[in-house]
This record gives C-alpha cells, structure tokens and sequence, in this order.
C-alpha cells in the first residue's frame, strides 16, 4: 500500500464514526462499515483519530489543539438522528468526506410504504451543507446527489478487511441456506413461499452474550452511562480506554458472525431497501459461503461486482431463489467453487484497504476510481 502523505508527513484524517447507546440495536451496525475503516487507514499510512458520536459533544477536548487535512463522517445516514450539529467540523479541516451507506431517495410506493424514509432524506440532506465530498453506496445516488448539490460525488460499495477474509472454511452444520434482517416489505413474500420454509433458516446474531452485550452497554457515553459525558472529568484521558474497548467488543462481535455464516450451506440476501449489495453479501462471501442475492434493479455497476454463476448466484423471485438453493445443497462441490471464486474477487477487489486507498485518491486527484 502506498502511504499517504502532505507537506512531507502522513496524512491527518479525523473520522466521526455514528455509534449507537444500546447493543440491542448496535449490533446490528457492521463492522465492515464501521470501525473496519480503521484498518485500511493504518494499512495506508494515514495517521486518524476515530471520534464516536456518544462522545462527539467533547470533540474539542478530544481532539485539542490537532488540525487535520480530512474529516471523514461515518456515516450521514446514522448521524441524521443524533441531536447535534456538523456545524463545529468545518474549521478542523479542509475537506469534510460525508458517508452514506444507505440509499437516500427512493420510489413513490417506497416512500408510501415508509414515511419514515422521506423525513429522513430531509436531515440527511441537510448534512451534505457541511461536507465538501460525497461517497454513496447506491449508485444512482451518486448521480442525483452531484446533480443536487454540485459536489464531488464518489460510488463506495461494501468492503471487507483484508484478515477477516477466510482461508480454512468449516464444514456446514445446516443443510439450509441462512438470512438475516428485519421482516419487511417483498421479504413477507419469500418467507411464506412454501418451498423455502423447508430451506432457508434465520441466521440469529451469535454476538449478543450477556456479558459482551453488558460491556458495551456500559461503556462511558452508552446505554447506562450516557450521563458521562456530562460531567468534567478529563475526556482526552478517558476517551483513549473507551475507544479500545470499543475496538474489542466489536471485532469480537464480527468475527462471531462471520463463524456464525458458515453453519449453513450457503448465504441468502433476500430484497431490502438499499440499491446495493448490503453488508451481509460481503461478509457472506469473505465467510467462504456461495451468496445467493437478490437481484437489485437498475444498478449495472452493482451487478458488475460479481458474477452471475460464478462468483454469486442472483435472483429475482421466490422460485428463482428456492431452485438456486436446491442447486447449492444438490451439488456441494459448485458452492465450493462459486465461493472461492468470490473470495479471490474480493481480495483482489473489495478489501478495505483497497477501497480507502480509492477514496484517497479520488479526494486528492478529483478522478473517479475504477473499482471493478
């Protein structure tokens, strides 16, 4: 990796990573999309201070007298919800890197469906005044988003870090084929399609131990000591220890979920809301799983990623994904080979290290980045 620098020193990048209070729903925030862009910052040079938002309140005593070339938010989409204002990042550095890792707009039925989803576009909009980059995980956000607010626009689809992509992969305990995720929308339809009760099973967070659960819960800032950070104690000293145990409660909780992936024969993204690939296609294939995916509509950059029958196996409609299960748990040796093939794509093309050395690059040189 080539390491970044300016002026003759490495880079300065401050992250404002979105964190929930409670596991409950913290969980359920991948770590790929998460603190993993912590690893491909450290693998290309770049000096970074990671701020959480329980704590972004105490960001000037965090982060004292530094100044930095870049502040990257993590995301807008989360951040939308929490009571504060980007405000108070503009004079921190030059150019302010927004992430979005949902999509932000919407069909009309979709909207329908959702309110929710319209009054959250509004908030999200309104972080994009404090942000001189965009980087969306949709596509065609990416378009109407440089159209709207005439800023650089970059397309940033899931990655993984590098060592957590498996290279012994265990023999599944299911002869199923797993998903996982909330109950909604065309899900209802696939999972009362008689043909997949029998072959689909609900992959349940193995990460959620009453203990590991307790921990993060407890965390200064958090579910049971939110009142921390209202007292004067010396956040630049406590700040530190919490960011650590942080760091561990959540790559403990990945790397469970990850070995959770490989109990069944093979990992099913059924539809959802986001135009692109969720996080769990990523983690599927970095498990050494076949993925069977939805097929999202209208995104050709996305379907590029990986390819069909070879790489993926894709999907449009409940018979489609109960014959590209039965095929999996038919033939065994096929799955083997489409999730090998998937895993050399990845690491040739979707590790985390890769993908922030592009988004470097891009933000230096304006040029959009060829990430297939």
């Amino acid at each position: 990796m080539k390491t970044h620098t300016l002026h003759g020193r490495a880079l300065r990048i401050l992250v404002i990573q979105a964190e929930n209070l409670n596991w409950q729903h913290a969980k359920n925030y991948p770590y790929c999309l998460h603190l993993g862009f912590e690893e491909g910052l450290q693998a290309n040079g770049v000096e970074y201070l990671v701020l959480t938002t329980p704590w972004f309140s105490r960001l000037q005593e965090i982060c004292g007298k530094r100044q930095f070339d870049q502040v990257w938010i993590n995301d807008l989409t989360h951040f939308c919800h929490i009571d504060a204002s980007l405000e108070k990042i503009l004079n921190l550095a030059p150019i302010r890197v927004g992430f979005v890792t949902e999509s932000v707009e919407y069909h009309p039925e979709e909207y329908e469906a959702f309110p929710w989803l319209l009054e959250r576009r509004a908030r999200i909009d309104k972080q994009f005044e404090y942000v001189t980059h965009i980087a969306a995980v949709d596509e065609q956000d990416v378009v109407n988003l440089k159209q709207r607010f005439d800023k650089p626009t970059m397309w940033l689809p899931c990655s993984m870090p590098e060592r957590y992509i498996s290279e012994h992969v265990s023999t599944h305990a299911k002869k199923m084929a797993l998903f996982s995720g909330s109950v909604y929308g065309k899900r209802v339809n696939y999972l009362e399609e008689a043909r997949l009760k029998n072959l689909m099973a609900y992959q349940k967070s193995p990460n959620s131990h009453l203990v590991d659960s307790t921990l993060f819960n407890m965390l200064p800032g958090h579910y049971f000591c939110r009142w921390v950070n209202n007292r004067p104690f010396p956040a630049h000293r406590i700040y530190p220890i919490y960011l650590d145990r942080l760091r561990q409660l959540r790559r403990k909780a990945h790397t469970l979920w990850l070995q959770g992936l490989q109990n069944g024969a093979a990992v099913v993204n059924l539809p959802h809301l986001v135009k692109g690939y969720s996080s769990r296609v990523i983690e599927g294939l970095a498990s050494g799983r076949p993925v069977i995916s939805w097929e999202i509509p209208e995104r050709p950059q996305n379907t590029a990623m990986f390819e069909d029958e070879h790489e993926i196996l894709l999907y449009s409609t409940p018979e489609q994904l109960a014959n590209q299960i039965e095929r999996v748990l038919s033939d065994p040796a096929f799955g083997e080979h489409i999730a090998q093939n998937a895993r050399n794509k990845v690491r040739r093309f979707h590790t985390t290290e890769k993908r922030v050395q592009q988004i470097l690059h891009w933000v230096e040189t304006d040029k959009t980045p060829v990430l297939l």
